[in-house]
């Protein structure tokens, strides 16, 4: 009778600690976009209960029962392998060996407490639904950035949209892996009804117009390899050339956008309702790509040539790993 109320009692105990992982990390993905504190001070906690739940008894399903079990357990081995060969043998060990622990095993421990948390639809439909509501957030951030020039999360002033990023290719390295997951929301319907999906078209739409807003090329390049890739999985029963027009018509509508903006930022202005302000427009900054010799190109290809030179010196094991301060 006491080691069934024992063994209740610790099964409802490992159960809170799910929980509480999933509040720890939905938080974290709420701030992520304009919150580096707040990213730091929901995921130690989350990952204290994860080692919580060990200390309990929880057991996974590999690796002595301390991580799960995933198609990616193979190559992250070899990662971390790789990344501890690269810290013994660093240019800086102490500075790679914080990078180590302080960003790689951390990301890591993200990554193997989704998988374990995150196990029923319910709880993948909380977290979704967390991303879109940081997604409105940030949208409204960067609209206020666009028309009274400075947003109102970070206080970052407008040159290129930015919202609650530093830069605009960050905003931009965001904006890539949220728009396709509702894209894939949209596509499959099941996390929204019916009367929230012309919410949700809105909402990405915005989203792809804030994208073409922090001319981010790299970005509009990853984000069209990215939707094609979402058409594939989602209609990944479909024949291959059907899955070929889908994709066509997706990259169509993605260069009318490329021309659009510009035409209706001349409309509006001449109507003297909307302040547009005076950047870059996207079809100059496609064009600007083919000049190597000036800009942001030119600084591209140094860093290349540098980095050409590490991999000739450091070949094999590389010279250790960089912590990024935030």
């Amino acid at each position: 009778m006491l080691i069934n109320r024992f063994v209740l009692n610790r099964e409802r105990l490992i159960l809170y600690c799910d929980w509480a992982i999933i509040a720890f990390l939905c938080f974290l993905i709420f701030c992520l976009p304009f919150s580096k504190a707040g990213i730091e001070s929901f995921v130690w906690p989350a990952i204290f209960i994860w080692i919580l739940k060990r200390v309990l008894g929880f057991k996974s399903s590999s690796l002595c029962g301390m991580l799960t079990r995933t198609q990616l357990n193979r190559v992250l081995g070899v990662f971390i392998v790789a990344n501890v060969l690269s810290v013994i043998f660093s240019t800086n060990f102490g500075l790679s060996l914080r990078a180590f622990f302080g960003k790689e095993l951390k990301f890591l421990a993200i990554y193997f407490m989704l998988v374990e948390v995150i196990n029923t639809w319910e709880r993948l439909k909380s977290v979704l639904i967390v991303i879109i509501a940081s997604a409105v957030l940030v949208t409204a951030d960067a609209l206020v950035q666009y028309f009274r020039g400075v947003d109102f999360l970070r206080g970052y002033y407008w040159n290129r949209l930015t919202a609650s990023f530093s830069t605009g290719a960050g905003f931009a390295g965001w904006l890539i892996v949220v728009i396709p997951l509702i894209l894939g929301m949209l596509l499959t319907g099941k996390v929204v009804g019916r009367r929230s999906k012309t919410l949700l078209m809105m909402l990405t739409v915005l989203l792809f117009t804030c994208l073409l807003g922090t001319y981010a090329r790299g970005a509009w390049l990853g984000f069209i390899m990215s939707v094609v890739l979402t058409i594939g999985y989602v209609f990944k029963g479909l024949d291959l050339r059907i899955k070929l027009l889908y994709s066509f018509v997706a990259i169509g509508v993605l260069s009318i956008f490329l021309v659009l903006p510009q035409s209706l930022k001349v409309k509006a202005t001449s109507l003297g309702r909307i302040d547009f302000k005076a950047g870059q427009t996207i079809n100059a900054r496609i064009k600007s790509t083919a000049r190597l010799g000036e800009g942001s190109i030119l600084i591209r290809f140094k860093l290349w040539k540098e980095n050409l030179k590490i991999i000739r010196d450091h070949s094999f094991i590389g010279c250790g790993l960089i912590l990024i301060q935030s």
